[in-house]
Parts: structure tokens; sequence; C-alpha cells
């Protein structure tokens, strides 16, 4: 349902090209304020507040086809890395915005509802607070509960400062998944090596990971990402300018909306206590069964 929603908002050409017109087919009220913080993305209509309804449609650009060239050849429709920030934030919103909407229209109860959403942090070409080499990274992800439950790791609401759980001071304790970004599909080995030393930086602040996901947009190509402790698996091509691409896309964001704690990479025998300041594991015993929790010193 949700795709199918998309692929309403996307469908004709005439809609591609006209970014008003398009805005036209969506709700405006399924936006919100939270326009990436990037220099070249902010719009005002005057008032000194954003007009969210036509930013959060810059993803159209990302999903086009790129424009034929000299001997046919594709040319990128972003000339820096930069300028895709946006479109790709906005491409996660709307998605996260058409599952919250699918949602709510269902019984909460249901035991089909989604428990969580894949959300994009604001900021853009940052780095995390907790980093100690300074790299910076493209985009981050978090994971939000849907329905306001208490976090996976409860550190993340007592330090965080903002009105959504490790939005407002982006961390690599915090971050669900880095996005590395490139002009051209030509990049894509370049992106695989930048995601690689960001997710070590997930693993070295996230004691409870058992594997780490990531995802690379080289032009309007999307690739997935598992890394694990002894390498990592890339998933084919979701090309965003074909509607199985935009399918594809889409139905992994919903399932991660679905799916359970493990199934993100959490490892549901080690958490954070926050009451002792330490992290702890289940031990058990091969013989029994029996469960020792025990300390992790680091």
């Amino acid at each position: 349902l949700v795709t199918g929603e998309l692929e309403s908002i996307v469908k004709g050409d005439e809609k591609l090209s006209d970014t008003a017109a398009t805005s036209k087919v969506i709700d405006p009220g399924m936006f919100g304020n939270d326009s990436v913080d990037s220099s070249d993305t902010s719009k005002s209509d005057g008032s000194g507040s954003s007009s969210t309804n036509i930013d959060d449609m810059r993803f159209l650009k990302l999903i086009q086809k790129p424009i034929a060239g000299k001997d046919a050849q594709p040319v990128p429709r972003f000339k820096r890395e930069s300028e895709m920030y946006p479109a790709i934030a906005s491409l996660f919103r709307l998605v996260e915005r058409l599952v919250c909407k699918f949602a709510i229209s269902q019984d909460s109860t249901q035991k089909k509802s989604p428990s969580q959403l894949v959300k994009v942090y604001e900021k853009a070409d940052f780095s995390p607070k907790d980093s100690d080499n300074y790299l910076r990274i493209d985009l981050g992800l978090f994971i939000s509960d849907m329905w306001k439950r208490p976090a996976f790791d409860d550190r993340a609401v007592k330090h965080n400062k903002g009105p959504e759980i490790g939005a407002a001071d982006p961390k690599y304790a915090d971050i669900f998944a880095v996005v590395e970004a490139k002009v051209s599909e030509d990049d894509q080995v370049d992106a695989y090596k930048q995601l690689l030393l960001y997710t070590y930086n997930i693993y070295w602040r996230q004691h409870d990971r058992r594997f780490a996901w990531g995802l690379t947009v080289c032009g309007t190509a999307v690739r997935a990402c598992v890394f694990g402790n002894d390498g990592f698996l890339a998933s084919d091509k979701m090309d965003l300018s074909e509607a199985d691409g935009r399918s594809a896309f889409v139905g992994l964001l919903v399932n991660m909306a679905y799916c359970g704690r493990e199934q993100l990479g959490f490892d549901p025998t080690i958490r954070y206590n926050s009451v002792r300041s330490m992290w702890e594991i289940d031990v058990f015993n091969d013989s029994d069964g029996t469960k020792t929790t025990c300390e992790i010193v680091s």
C-alpha cells in the first residue's frame, strides 16, 4: 500500500517536471517542519518558516532518469554530493510519513502494526559528537519508536535534549545506519569503502550490535549493506528511476518498520544498564540453560 501511494505521487512525466503540481497530490499535513540542515536546501515563504510542503518534494530530482549526454552516456543530475543530501532525506521522510499514514489508519492493537520508524537526522554532512577520527558522514539514520514506547537503549533518553530520541545530538552511539552518497554509480566502490569506516565506529560505540546496516546512494542506484564481524554483504541495485527499484527501496524501509529488534541487528542478550552505567551480557549454561548476567568491562 505504501509503495502504491509513492507510485501514485511520481507517476507521469508531467508531475516529475512540475514540483508544485506534484505537491498537490500529497496531503500537506503529512510533512513536518524538519527540513534537512544544509546550506542550499531551505526555502522560505517570507514569514520566517520553511515551506516544507515544497521542500520535501526534492526527492523528485533524485528519482528521475539520468540525462543522456555525449555517446548516450548518462549525465548525473547532481554535480556535487551535497546537492543530493536534501533529496535523499526528503525521500526517507516521504516513506516515513506514508508508513505513519497507513499505521494510524489501522487498529494500533493489531499484531501487524509497525513497531518503529527509520528516520533521517536533520543534519547532513556532519561528524558525530562521539567520533574520534573527525570523519564526516553524509546522512545518518536512527530508529524512532512508532508508539513512543521506551527506546531500545535508554542512554538516548537520558542524554537527549530534543523532541525526538537521538535526533538532537547525533552520536555513533545512537546512529542506526549511515547513508553514503555519490553523484555517479561509477563511485560505488569508494562508497563501500567509506561506509565501512563509518560502520566501524557504530560497532565501537554500540556493544549490543550483532550486525549493522548501511546504505549507498550512487546516482539513482541504492544498495543496502549488512556489516558483520568478518565482512559485509551488499544487495542488488535498487534503481530509484525505475518503479521496481522504488518498490524495493520502499519495501526495505517498510519491512524495517515491522521487523523485530534482532532483525535490525541488535543482540537481545546485551544491553546498557543506565543505573549502573555499564553494559551487561546474558550468558547461558549449555547443560541446563540457566542464565547468568555478567558485566562487560571495556
